[in-house]
């Protein structure tokens, strides 16, 4: 599953989102569920599309160390 962050306001009332999301290695379809949750009035999709996006370049490996054992003192009295 991935979630639309990109939302850009519109004139009369519309917003357009979008957001690219890479697809799995060797897939040769796509699902695609359009929800409008936890909050009330109308929305209407128009002009759902699919579009080949050019290639992202690969993320620099940076390392990172995440302390994950942290102790804490504890005095019973």
């Amino acid at each position: 599953y991935n979630y639309i962050y990109t939302i850009d306001s519109k004139t009369e009332g519309w917003f357009h989102a979008s957001e690219k999301i890479k697809p799995v290695t060797g897939a040769t379809t796509a699902e695609l569920s359009l929800e409008f949750r936890w909050s009330t009035g109308t929305v209407w999709w128009d002009d759902i599309s699919f579009e080949t996006c050019p290639e992202v370049p690969p993320r620099k490996n940076i390392p990172v160390f995440i302390d994950l054992f942290i102790s804490y003192k504890v005095q019973l009295i």
